[in-house]
């Protein structure tokens, strides 16, 4: 692969809680971080915005770095001066408010929601042609939702383009009632027999951009043209409302990629990289949102989701399902408490033994509900069923502000396997300096960018995860292991239900691994005369057995469930 012409890219992330500046130079003809800076994100400050954070950020990188970013009025001087190209992403602000609408059905309708929540989107109302309400009661869901974004769809290429001029009367009507300076855009990502009309009757009250078809047969979705096409717009409109951004682009010349989007590419690449039987899943946790991304040979699915407010969970179910997982003995007031806390105060960082407990609870809790969700969106990837995650996702990523505030390796590893359940054989990784959408945006400008730094090493390698499952209820002999590192000696264990432990391997170190189950017991690969034998490689913590079954039974009474789950949280070692 021919190198780059650019040779050196100032990278500025603009995060919910900190705003980082990053500069990445070609040092011997590979890419690497040669500066980097990070201040609180002040975009949340209206009178303030972005600039003030930026700017402190960027003052660490220029004394590092020896060269002036910052002349004298405070502006920025960067492409193409200093540096050959300016990215900037953007995960802080506000989602966009959006209403989807289908023209046709409800089968389009859900595609559309689909292309919808793959981005910074909220939804705050949904239209069909047929769904049972009065015209004036969908022209009130439109007005009452104060939208900020329309996407339609509905229709398909081969089929009757239908009879849609009601509902698009009814949207006509309602844009006509918002003012002029608070009408949405308009997506239209439908037949293109219903394309005219459409643009004849909502164009004269709103602007409308038109992309391929979501749904061009009935049983056939295309969301990746109409998602690049979404994927800016909410860039600009999140850009928009978000002060100072616009100052920012103008000084740098950088163009503003959302976080979702990028961190989407880089699946999307690994994807492309990794053979894996079902795909690369990558999991990105940020201050207030959860991004989901299964990719393989090219194709990408991608969910994004909000975390629900604390006053509604507390009362729900959910409450009860958080203090399952308490490896401390917290009172529920304490965990409410606790739980509205990261509400108010979403960055702070836990330090008492019970408010890492409740955090890391919230955290399994938060990935199984979005895990939920993304998997009704997606049935067709066949995620999950109640034996745990379907064997085959290899690897599974964990990334995001969050985690990259306080994990350790071992966390981030029991916050995987108790909330994903991942079942056959994995490789955990963790992007623990939260780069990975960074270099998504990184390599729109410099494609060997991201390819130098993680062949670098940029992400770290938790571990192989062996996770068996059991046939057949009341066996507790379920497996023969044994692992022959190169140049040490071979370690022999045998496997019980229940067992959570792992075989350290140091870094760089590869082994020989052989598995021989008992016959009731299920690896998700093919067995070779009733073994299977791999290459293992080294990680933080090694090869990690995961014989507890699926999925998880935790005892019901307090004390005893807590006693396992801190034997659980001590099984693994360094």
């Amino acid at each position: 692969m021919a190198r780059s012409a650019i040779e050196s890219v100032l990278a500025i992330d603009i995060g919910e809680l900190t705003t980082r500046v990053l500069l990445y130079e070609q040092v011997d003809g590979g890419f690497l971080a040669v500066a980097r800076g990070e201040a609180p994100t002040t975009a949340g400050i209206p009178e303030l915005g972005v600039m003030p954070g930026v700017l402190e950020a960027l003052k660490v990188v220029e004394t590092a770095a020896g060269k002036v970013f910052i002349i004298p009025q405070g502006n920025i001087q960067a492409a193409p001066n200093l540096v050959d190209a300016v990215v900037v992403t953007l995960a802080a602000g506000a989602d966009i408010r959006t209403v989807c609408v289908s023209l046709t059905t409800d089968i389009s309708l859900e595609s559309v929601i689909r292309l919808a929540c793959s981005s910074d989107t909220a939804v705050v109302a949904s239209l069909a042609r047929g769904d049972g309400r009065p015209l004036q009661e969908q022209m009130d869901a439109v007005l009452h939702s104060s939208p900020e974004l329309i996407i339609i769809g509905g229709g398909t290429e081969h089929g009757k383009a239908g009879q849609a001029g009601d509902l698009l009367n009814a949207l006509r009507m309602a844009l006509a009632l918002l003012p002029r300076d608070k009408r949405p855009e308009v997506l239209y990502a439908g037949s293109s027999a219903l394309e005219e009309k459409t643009r004849h009757t909502i164009g004269t009250q709103a602007p409308v951009i038109v992309t391929a078809n979501i749904q061009p047969q009935v049983d056939q979705e295309s969301l990746d043209p109409a998602r690049t096409i979404l994927m800016g717009m909410t860039a600009r409109l999140k850009s928009r409302r978000v002060t100072g951004m616009q100052s920012l682009v103008d000084q740098t010349g950088g163009e503003v990629t959302l976080r979702t989007t990028s961190f989407g590419r880089m699946i999307r690449y690994l994807g492309s990289v990794y053979q894996s039987a079902r795909g690369v899943l990558g999991v990105d946790m940020g201050i207030t949102h959860l991004t989901l991304a299964g990719a393989r040979a090219g194709q990408l699915w991608q969910g994004r989701y909000l975390y629900p407010a604390a006053q509604q969970e507390i009362s729900s179910d959910s409450m009860q399902q958080l203090l399952s997982w308490l490896t401390e003995p917290v009172y529920p007031e304490k965990a409410a408490e606790c739980w509205l806390q990261r509400d108010i105060y979403p960055g702070a960082i836990p330090e008492l033994s019970d408010e890492v407990a409740v955090d890391l609870s919230l955290a399994r809790l938060r990935i199984q509900q979005a895990m939920q969700q993304y998997q009704q969106m997606y049935p067709v990837l066949q995620l999950s069923t109640d034996s745990g995650l379907t064997p085959g996702w290899e690897p599974i990523i964990l990334s995001g502000e969050w985690p990259a505030r306080w994990l350790s390796p071992a966390q981030a590893v029991h916050l995987l396997l108790d909330a994903l359940q991942p079942t056959g054989i994995t490789n955990l990784v963790l992007d623990s300096g939260n780069l990975l959408s960074l270099l998504g945006a990184c390599g729109q400008v410099a494609p060997n960018l991201p390819v130098d730094l993680l062949e670098a090493g940029l992400l770290q390698h938790l571990g192989t995860v062996v996770a068996p499952v059991c046939l057949r209820a009341g066996v507790s002999r379920w497996m023969e292991l044994s692992m022959q590192p190169e140049g040490g000696e071979e370690v022999r264990v045998t496997v019980y239900a229940g067992n959570l432990f792992n075989l350290p391997l140091d870094e760089g170190q590869s082994a020989r691994l052989t598995l021989i189950p008992e016959p009731q017991i299920q690896l998700g690969r093919k067995l070779n005369h009733g073994e299977l034998t791999l290459k293992v490689t080294g990680s933080a913590l090694g090869v990690i057995i995961d014989a507890r079954g699926r999925k998880i039974q935790l005892p019901a009474g307090a004390l005893e469930r807590q006693k396992l789950l801190k034997k659980w949280q001590s099984s693994l070692i360094r």
